[in-house]
């Protein structure tokens, strides 16, 4: 499950014309149950973006506890 919601992720971002590139780096917590995603994003602009994400796995789902 949060496998799955990291390659999502992924793919947003590479597929979006925005984004010129990524450097995203993923920490997985105990039993794949977590993942910390934090980089940044250069975008067209030549801006850059940065993010972090907390997500979990919540009764069957995954649920983002903290996006800044």
């Amino acid at each position: 499950m949060i496998q799955k919601f990291v390659e999502n992720i992924e793919k947003i971002i590479a597929s979006n014309p925005i984004i010129l590139s990524s450097n995203i780096q993923k920490q997985f917590g105990s039993e794949d149950e977590t993942v910390y995603l934090k980089g940044n994003l250069l975008l067209i602009d030549s801006s850059v973006l940065e993010i972090a994400i907390f997500a979990t796995k919540f009764q069957d789902e995954t649920s983002i506890r903290e996006l800044y």
